[in-house]
């Protein structure tokens, strides 16, 4: 149960259909104000958005489809100031994430039921910091370098390296600590690094930015030694790791940056892809390779964008720009996506 003074609460349900695929339900509900929503593999579910307080009814439910299957979310009120939360699959029960992941080694349903990534994140280190200029703005950005690795399902390790800036860490932590309220594991996270005024310091200072570093780097790893903190929904994904895709990032100082884009082609049945570029060729000693997806713009996501508006961001902007890609973890084949007759690519980069 979850008291109304808990602050925002986030629950995740992992699940495979009956074809193996598996599926996530993510709920979020602020108990004192009500205020809910929630997604059903990464998309938002028609009408979740709405309110359930201690001022309405005792049992709010959100039906879903994932898949074949059929299901609802149940938001109990318990009392005039606790709340729970179900999850129902087919009429079955579906444990909650983290339940599952608090549950003692010994626990063998613990160990045959387990949800959420197939990895385990075992190192994570705040290296360095660098500044980009905003392509929208043309302000410095500050990123800080997070490298991280993780054990994958079949034994073999993953590594990348990705940029966040400090206000990502800020949102994470408050996720995280969301996804575990009501749980004993939150009481074992370690406390983020404040934030402060610039009023009060010069946040482009070496000495303000060395000292912030130095207080990222020792929040992640402390936060590693909390093992079900990254059974949590979005923790292996902010370090760049998920099961399927590893994202990184590269700073770009130079005006050419060595590879060309090309036009995503539209999905299987039609719709516009997720992400608009690719990496069609790398002309010059890069990590990045063909197929990789662009992602990002100085932190800005290119999922909104068309193709030419991407192009346009790198050709425009001013240097150094950050650039953030997706592409498979190590270990599986890297398909680049088929490009259409008619691609078109960027001569510019």
């Amino acid at each position: 149960m979850v008291s109304v003074f808990s602050g925002e609460v986030t629950r995740t349900w992992r699940f495979p259909d009956s074809e193996g695929k598996g599926h996530e339900v993510v709920l979020y509900h602020h108990p004192l104000t009500g205020a809910r929503a929630a997604m059903v593999d990464h998309k938002e579910l028609h009408k979740s958005l709405g309110t359930s307080s201690i001022f309405h009814s005792a049992e709010t439910r959100l039906p879903f489809e994932a898949g074949s299957m059929k299901g609802e979310i149940i938001i109990l009120r318990d009392s005039m100031t606790t709340f729970a939360y179900r999850c129902l699959v087919d009429n079955k029960d579906v444990p909650e994430a983290t339940a599952i992941a608090s549950r003692p080694a010994y626990d063998r349903s613990a160990r045959e039921t387990r949800p959420g990534p197939q990895l385990q994140v075992f190192s994570v280190r705040v290296v360095e910091y660098c500044t980009s200029m905003c392509h929208v703005d043309n302000k410095p950005i500050t990123w800080y370098a997070v490298d991280a690795s993780a054990r994958l399902a079949n034994g073999q390790t993953a590594s990348t390296r990705v940029h966040r800036r400090f206000r990502d860490f800020v949102e994470f932590d408050e996720t995280l600590r969301a996804s575990l309220t009501g749980y004993a594991t939150k009481g074992s996270l370690p406390k983020p690094p404040q934030r402060k005024a610039k009023f009060m310091a010069d946040h482009q200072d070496d000495a303000f930015l060395r000292d912030r570093l130095r207080e990222l780097d020792t929040y992640v790893k402390k936060l590693v030694e909390v093992p079900h903190a990254w059974l949590s929904t979005g923790a292996p994904a902010f370090v760049g790791l998920s099961d399927a895709v590893r994202e990184y990032s590269v700073l770009f100082r130079e005006k050419t940056l060595g590879f060309t884009l090309g036009r995503a082609p539209p999905k299987a049945d039609g719709a516009l892809p997720d992400f608009p570029a690719f990496v069609s060729e790398v002309h010059e000693d890069l990590v990045l390779r063909p197929g990789d997806l662009l992602s990002k713009v100085s932190g800005r996501t290119t999922s909104n964008l068309a193709f030419q508006q991407c192009v346009a961001a790198l050709k425009y902007s001013s240097r150094p720009a950050m650039l953030h890609l997706l592409a498979p973890l190590k270990g599986r084949d890297v398909v680049p996506p088929p490009p259409p007759a008619d691609e078109e690519k960027n001569p510019f980069m």
